[in-house]
């Protein structure tokens, strides 16, 4: 049978939400399909317990954690292999700030297992060469915080990408990633490294949820928020760049993702759907004078739902008969 790797970076089958429903009514339909679930993670999420039951044709499930240990301390790079390593990698920074994403292909190449030099994240993280070279990024690049935080904040961003460079990506015959970000990312290393599709299923824009998380976040100083924000806008960028089909759910999302380097020939706009006869059944509950007002959602912060909050304050001050439901999850 024809084998996808499916990439899910923050849900299935870990996370219960509508991306998740999505995957697992997905891979439950299409049962002469042959799936690997490759699920990326913080490893607080290590030992938990699934949310779905998996379906038979889920061969295998593996597992990416973001926020394991990351550094190798052997390295067999010599000096000038160092010094070479790391001219490419500001390179590939510059250009990718003038949009040339094709490069992703040569700097992937060179610091995976393809390369002809064995670099470790010692070298990446902690060498003479990579501080030096950070310092040449940081002049052509930033000019808007202090060094010590850009190199912090370059580290935090770049070594699950390092890491993940060099992870055993399981061989299937097409990759079909479920976001941008990590997971589209992982995507664009195993199409160029086997050869095969990569298509790209992108529910809500993962560059603007972040960015949205990160401008109301308090644990970052503003100036390191934009590099975190330009961090994750390449990642979708590459992910655009990569993709042989990109499938969204409405016209809205479309025109960001061809405003973010997405070809607009390999989009295609499949709305989500609502199988009525599961719901036909219900019965309406006689509420009387009441005025229910829903939202059927998770309950986290991305999914704002304080704003529900505060426009219920205001319509119950107008409408006293109104009353206000917020169904859904808050794992």
């Amino acid at each position: 049978m024809p084998h996808v790797c499916m990439v899910v970076e923050g849900a299935y089958p870990y996370i219960t939400g509508g991306v998740s429903s999505w995957c697992h009514q997905l891979i439950c339909e299409i049962n002469d399909v042959d799936f690997t679930l490759l699920t990326i993670l913080p490893a607080s999420y290590r030992g938990k317990e699934y949310k779905y039951k998996l379906p038979e044709n889920v061969l295998e499930v593996k597992e990416i954690w973001l926020d394991t240990d990351y550094f190798e301390r052997k390295s067999s790079s010599k000096k000038s292999a160092r010094i070479k390593l790391f001219e490419e990698i500001v390179n590939f920074h510059i250009s990718m700030k003038l949009k040339n994403y094709g490069v992703f292909k040569m700097i992937s190449e060179i610091l995976s297992e393809k390369g002809s030099h064995p670099f470790s994240l010692e070298d990446l993280t902690r060498s003479k060469e990579s501080v030096a070279a950070l310092f040449d990024l940081y002049k052509e690049t930033d000019n808007s915080t202090e060094f010590m935080k850009y190199f912090w904040t370059w580290k935090s961003t770049h070594l699950p990408m390092l890491r993940i460079l060099n992870y055993p990506l399981p061989e299937a015959d097409m990759y079909h990633s479920v976001s941008t970000g990590f997971a589209g990312y992982v995507s664009a290393l195993a199409k160029l490294k086997y050869k095969i599709p990569f298509v790209l299923t992108e529910h809500g824009i993962y560059a603007m949820e972040r960015e949205d998380e990160l401008k109301t976040s308090q644990l970052i100083d503003d100036n390191q928020k934009q590099l975190w924000i330009n961090f994750y806008h390449s990642l979708c960028r590459i992910s655009y760049s990569f993709a042989d089909k990109i499938i969204t759910l409405y016209k809205g999302n479309q025109f960001i993702e061809v405003a973010n380097n997405a070809n607009i020939d390999k989009t295609e706009i499949i709305p989500n759907g609502v199988d009525i006869d599961l719901y036909s059944s219900l019965e309406k509950i006689d509420n009387g004078n009441k005025i229910i007002i829903g939202t059927v959602v998770r309950v986290v912060p991305i999914k704002d739902v304080k704003t529900f909050i505060r426009a219920a304050e205001i319509v119950s001050k107008e409408v006293p008969e109104a009353d206000f439901h917020i169904i859904g999850p808050t794992d």
